[in-house]
């Protein structure tokens, strides 16, 4: 339910929690998921107290680089900066070197799918092999995975089929971010829910897992 809440459209959700969550998404919207019995009156002083916080990040979001994958711009593969070489050619292809990233691309071809291919097999490579090895420490198995462009989550899963789904920016970022996702969703597969049994899991995994959290929704974004 979309509500103009002090000066801001939101997108108010009710649920069974306990605190009120709000988010500014990719695009700039912005969404509260409240506990049912908390008032209007006091998400309106909630929302109040968070107006420069929210401000700040939609004006992020509207200076959002918009790419053109043009010569000199930068490219991150796995927290590291590339900078970005095009040349023209018969053939399309995408190979990195010495902190490079070289886009031979035929004329009017599409650069930023040929990006996302390339990302694709590179991220597809690593999570073959860090999935598997995150399986066999935890003893929670997946039945398959998949990746997927995604604009609002860093990965999900199917509880039911125990399918998992990573997204294709996690390509952009630091390596221990990837490593976090991968743990986060298998321990999906033993509970459901963020609750203290899930916390356990990440804490007896990977005890820092809260700063990687952190720095993965305050610093990094889904379109580096």
């Amino acid at each position: 339910m979309k509500k103009n809440i002090a000066g801001f459209e939101i997108e108010l959700t009710r649920k069974k929690i306990k605190n009120i969550y709000l988010r500014v998404l990719p695009d700039g919207s912005i969404t509260i998921s409240a506990p049912k019995r908390v008032s209007e009156s006091v998400i309106e002083k909630f929302v109040k107290s968070k107006a420069q916080w929210i401000a700040a990040r939609q004006s992020e979001e509207n200076k959002r680089i918009v790419r053109e994958y043009k010569d000199g711009e930068s490219i991150y593969l796995f927290g590291e900066r590339l900078a970005l070489v095009v040349l023209q050619s018969a053939k399309n292809s995408v190979h990195s070197e010495n902190g490079k990233l070289i886009l031979y691309v035929k004329e009017n071809a599409d650069r930023e799918k040929l990006v996302n291919e390339w990302y694709r097999g590179v991220l597809k490579e690593r999570i073959s092999q860090r999935l598997y090895e995150w399986e066999s420490i935890t003893g929670l198995e997946s039945s398959c995975w998949q990746i997927r462009n995604m604009k609002t989550r860093w990965g999900t899963c199917n509880v039911s089929t125990r399918k998992i789904w990573l997204n294709l920016q996690l390509a952009k970022l630091p390596y221990e971010c990837l490593e976090y996702v991968i743990l986060h969703e298998l321990a999906h597969l033993k509970v459901s829910n963020h609750g203290p049994q899930f916390c356990a899991i990440l804490d007896e995994y990977m005890p820092h897992w809260r700063d990687i959290k952190k720095r993965m929704n305050n610093e990094y974004k889904f379109m580096l």
